[in-house]
Protein backbone atom coordinates (compact mmCIF):
# COMPACT_ATOMS: atom_id res chain seq x y z
CA UNK A 1 0.00 0.00 0.00
CA UNK A 2 2.93 2.38 1.03
CA UNK A 3 4.35 1.67 -2.45
CA UNK A 4 1.20 2.76 -4.59
CA UNK A 5 1.23 5.93 -2.41
CA UNK A 6 4.71 6.71 -3.14
CA UNK A 7 4.41 6.01 -6.46
CA UNK A 8 1.44 8.60 -6.72
CA UNK A 9 3.44 10.92 -4.69
CA UNK A 10 5.72 10.90 -7.43
CA UNK A 11 3.64 10.79 -10.09
CA UNK A 12 1.80 13.98 -9.09
CA UNK A 13 5.07 15.91 -8.12
CA UNK A 14 6.39 15.16 -11.51
CA UNK A 15 3.40 17.07 -12.98
CA UNK A 16 3.75 19.96 -11.31
CA UNK A 17 7.26 19.99 -11.66
CA UNK A 18 6.49 19.99 -15.55
CA UNK A 19 3.42 22.27 -15.63
CA UNK A 20 4.92 25.20 -15.33
CA UNK A 21 6.97 24.34 -18.43
CA UNK A 22 4.20 23.08 -20.47
CA UNK A 23 1.90 26.28 -19.51
CA UNK A 24 4.01 28.81 -20.28
CA UNK A 25 4.49 27.32 -24.01
CA UNK A 26 1.14 28.51 -24.71
CA UNK A 27 0.84 31.89 -22.62
CA UNK A 28 0.28 34.80 -24.95
CA UNK A 29 -0.79 38.56 -24.33
CA UNK A 30 -3.96 39.65 -26.32
CA UNK A 31 -3.91 42.90 -28.23
CA UNK A 32 -6.36 44.60 -30.71
CA UNK A 33 -8.35 41.10 -31.38
CA UNK A 34 -4.97 39.07 -31.73
CA UNK A 35 -1.97 37.39 -30.10
CA UNK A 36 1.55 38.51 -29.35
CA UNK A 37 4.12 35.85 -28.42
CA UNK A 38 6.40 36.28 -24.90
CA UNK A 39 9.00 38.37 -25.44
CA UNK A 40 7.58 40.46 -28.23
CA UNK A 41 6.91 43.54 -28.65
CA UNK A 42 3.58 46.36 -30.06
CA UNK A 43 2.93 49.53 -30.60
CA UNK A 44 -0.27 50.14 -28.13
CA UNK A 45 -2.46 53.20 -28.45
CA UNK A 46 -2.97 53.89 -24.64
CA UNK A 47 -5.01 57.58 -23.62
CA UNK A 48 -1.49 58.89 -22.82
CA UNK A 49 -0.98 58.26 -26.53
CA UNK A 50 1.36 55.73 -28.52
CA UNK A 51 3.63 53.35 -26.00
CA UNK A 52 5.69 50.36 -26.99
CA UNK A 53 4.97 47.22 -24.76
CA UNK A 54 6.18 43.84 -24.28
CA UNK A 55 4.49 40.82 -23.59
CA UNK A 56 5.66 39.50 -20.26
CA UNK A 57 5.13 36.70 -17.70
CA UNK A 58 4.31 38.59 -14.38
CA UNK A 59 2.86 35.99 -11.30
CA UNK A 60 2.50 33.26 -13.82
CA UNK A 61 0.62 35.61 -16.02
CA UNK A 62 1.30 37.20 -19.71
CA UNK A 63 1.02 40.83 -18.71
CA UNK A 64 2.05 44.13 -20.47
CA UNK A 65 5.09 45.96 -20.03
CA UNK A 66 5.33 49.45 -21.16
CA UNK A 67 9.20 49.93 -22.53
CA UNK A 68 10.72 53.40 -22.45
CA UNK A 69 11.40 53.83 -25.59
CA UNK A 70 9.46 55.12 -28.39
CA UNK A 71 7.15 53.29 -30.82
CA UNK A 72 9.11 52.78 -34.43
CA UNK A 73 8.06 54.76 -37.04
CA UNK A 74 8.47 55.37 -40.73
CA UNK A 75 8.67 58.38 -42.68
CA UNK A 76 8.95 59.10 -46.08
CA UNK A 77 11.59 61.92 -47.07
CA UNK A 78 9.97 64.79 -49.70
CA UNK A 79 10.59 63.29 -53.53
CA UNK A 80 12.61 65.07 -55.42
CA UNK A 81 11.46 67.22 -58.30
CA UNK A 82 10.35 65.08 -61.70
CA UNK A 83 12.49 66.11 -64.93
CA UNK A 84 11.32 65.03 -68.20
CA UNK A 85 12.71 62.42 -70.03
CA UNK A 86 14.90 63.89 -72.95
CA UNK A 87 13.22 62.27 -75.50
CA UNK A 88 9.87 63.17 -74.41
CA UNK A 89 7.67 66.29 -73.47
CA UNK A 90 7.34 67.36 -69.90
CA UNK A 91 3.13 67.14 -68.63
CA UNK A 92 3.01 70.31 -68.86
CA UNK A 93 4.16 71.22 -72.82
CA UNK A 94 2.12 70.16 -75.59
CA UNK A 95 3.87 67.83 -78.26
CA UNK A 96 5.31 69.65 -81.44
CA UNK A 97 5.04 68.38 -84.15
Amino acid sequence: MSTRIAGALAAALAALIAAPEGARADCTCRYDGGRVELGQTVCMKTPQGERLARCDMAINNPSWTFIDALCPTASLSPAPPRRAHPSRPALAETPRQ
